[in-house]
């Protein structure tokens, strides 16, 4: 009974959490995912990240939020046989359509370092999410750096 008690009192605290972030315009989550270079040269995979956003509006079928969000390979990347790190972040401008069902749609700029090579790139996001309170999220995003080339990441997101 006392495992059942707090059980529920985790979860009604995670739900009064979501509520104060959403009141306020906030959000924050944290991500896993894969990511793939186009570039034979970069060979890599796993990494996680975690984003900050705050509403900036909205309008009856959409609301808009800036995100800043970080990314960290979890294992090394090879880049032209030299194991190396991978570390970026980004700055988006995100909507995600109304509703406990919706669509995400983002567009940012990203600075990324693999190793001792940094670049910059641009990156289009396409997504679903589910939320009642806490927010799961499937996220396809598209990079196209300057130098490393075009990337495609995909991320799995839990966030408040």
């Amino acid at each position: 009974m006392k495992r059942f008690l707090l059980t529920i009192t985790a979860i009604a605290g995670l739900f009064s959490l979501s509520t104060a972030h959403a009141l306020l315009g906030f959000s924050v989550g944290a991500h896993i995912g894969s990511m793939d270079f186009d570039n034979a040269a970069v060979s890599g995979d796993n990494i996680i990240g975690a984003n900050l956003g705050y509403k900036i509006g909205g309008i009856v079928i959409a609301d808009f939020a800036v995100d800043l969000e970080i990314n960290q390979s979890l294992d090394d990347f090879n880049n032209s046989g030299t194991d190396a790190s991978y570390d970026s972040t980004a700055l988006f401008l995100t909507t995600k359509t109304a509703g406990p069902i919706y669509a995400i749609g983002r567009l940012g700029l990203v600075k990324a370092d693999l190793g001792t090579q940094s670049d910059d790139g641009t990156a289009v996001a396409v997504g679903v999410g589910f939320s009642l309170g806490t927010q799961i999220e499937v996220t396809l995003k598209s990079i196209s750096f300057d130098d490393l080339g075009d990337a495609d990441q995909v991320n799995v997101r839990i966030g408040f």
